[in-house]
């Protein structure tokens, strides 16, 4: 071939790719072109992920594949999408398709229809989950038992010479400390060794600080704002004059004495900033991305909004309870025995729940217990009657919701296992109350 020729071929194929490289663009974006002079009608793109992966779909009964899976060329208009696979309670919504934009279902998760419940530990009072989610820790008695994630037990168990009504696992999960109601102890994991904690006798509010390994936070009796490094026995006053507080990974939030003003501290306790409320407090909630939920005296609720610190959102006049999702976006909220909402403070990709806007989730007949946020933030878990639930935050169509266990409940105490596989919980059964594990993954 001549050079000429091969010149005259590239500088074809050029204009060929620049003709051609728009309309590919618009063909993916969901244009198509259409005798209408009105313009190209536009279709959507359906984004579908789920948990477990390699879930059948269906739209409006036709077979697509397994996700997960992008579906394009979708004319605008609700659809039907069921989701399916062998041993796990079906999923179905109807979800509408906007023209040029991507449709996503990103947070569906499917549940084993027949989970299958193992005893752990028999004749349980109570019981926690660490912070990774691998290990529990239980109370027989005044024995201390501590297990791995399939009830194996860790360490020979350990005698607790007082009643201890609160278990907290410190943020590594390396330890953990006993509650009593005058007396704390700390129990290294590793060791088994017990070691009683006098410093803190009578302190309330006692957490594990997130920002520091190996220091406690607490209010003495004095309404001192404390910190305990456990590793000196050095005690230190962050704040005077404290009503409560509540940690972050950026900072500590007080309120004041007159529960009228939250003072936001630094790690050595220097103060950052003083945000006046216009309305007296009594417990404070912080994200560990800095958003501020303030319950108020009179039973309401508020929001600073990370980075807004003259920002005061009013969220409902009546609470009983709030959380914070896993991502620190979302507010659980619970304004009454048989209704729980989802608050989106700053999650804009979430395009279901709303900005700002306080969304009804489950509303029943029978009271609702225990309410708490499931793995990855997109279901809630909860406690009716006799009855452990799981919905889902996505109210299009409707929330699906799936029930885990229906008998011999009582407090059922209900903690998710990691990645959300598995439930961990008290369930009576022969006059006895037996630590028991589900398993919400289909074996």
């Amino acid at each position: 071939m001549q050079r000429i020729h091969r010149q005259l071929l590239l500088f074809t194929s050029t204009v060929v790719f620049m003709a051609l490289a728009p309309l590919i663009i618009f063909y993916a974006m969901g244009y198509r072109i259409s005798s209408d002079v009105s313009g190209p009608p536009a279709v959507g793109v359906l984004l579908i992920e789920t948990t477990p992966r390699r879930v059948e779909v269906a739209v409006d009964g036709r077979d697509i594949g397994r996700t997960p899976k992008s579906i394009s060329s979708l004319p605008p208009g609700p659809i039907t999408v069921t989701l399916s696979q062998k041993g796990y309670h079906p999923w179905r919504k109807q979800v509408h398709i906007a023209p040029a934009e991507i449709t996503e279902l990103t947070g569906v998760r499917l549940f084993a229809s027949s989970p299958t419940v193992e005893p752990l530990l028999q004749d349980v009072t109570a019981f926690s989950l660490s912070a990774n989610r691998q290990l529990l820790a239980a109370r027989i008695d005044n024995f201390l038992y501590l297990l791995d994630q399939n009830g194996e037990p860790i360490s020979e168990r350990l005698t607790v010479p007082f009643v201890f009504q609160r278990i907290l696992w410190s943020p590594d999960s390396s330890n953990l400390l006993l509650l009593g109601s005058r007396q704390v102890a700390l129990v290294n994991v590793l060791s088994s060794r017990f070691e009683a904690l006098p410093a803190l006798s009578g302190a309330r509010d006692i957490v594990w600080d997130p920002r520091t390994p190996g220091r406690l936070l607490f209010v003495a009796p004095s309404d001192n704002l404390i910190a305990y490094n456990l590793a000196t026995r050095r005690a230190t006053v962050l704040s005077e004059s404290v009503s409560t507080f509540a940690p972050s990974s950026r900072n500590i939030v007080t309120l004041s004495q007159e529960q009228t003003e939250l003072i936001v501290l630094g790690l050595q306790g220097q103060v950052q900033r003083s945000i006046p409320l216009t309305a007296p407090a009594t417990a404070l909630l912080v994200s560990p991305n800095g958003h501020i939920a303030i319950r108020y005296t009179s039973g309401g609720l508020g929001v600073i909004p990370a980075g807004e610190a003259d920002t005061l959102l009013s969220i409902t006049e009546n609470i009983k309870h709030a959380s914070f999702s896993p991502n620190g976006q979302l507010l659980l909220v619970q304004t009454d025995d048989v209704s729980l909402h989802v608050y989106n403070i700053a999650d804009e990709r979430l395009r279901h729940v709303p900005l700002r806007d306080l969304q009804l989730i489950v509303r029943l007949s029978r009271p609702v217990r225990d309410a708490q946020w499931f793995a990855g933030g997109q279901h809630l878990l909860y406690q009716v009657n006799d009855e452990i639930v799981i919905t889902e935050i996505d109210t299009r169509d409707h929330p699906n919701s799936v029930t885990v266990d229906t008998t011999n409940l009582g407090q059922s105490l209900a903690a998710v296992g990691e990645e959300g596989e598995s439930l961990y919980y008290l369930k009576h059964e022969a006059g006895r109350t037996n630590l028991v594990a589900a398993a919400l993954i289909a074996q």
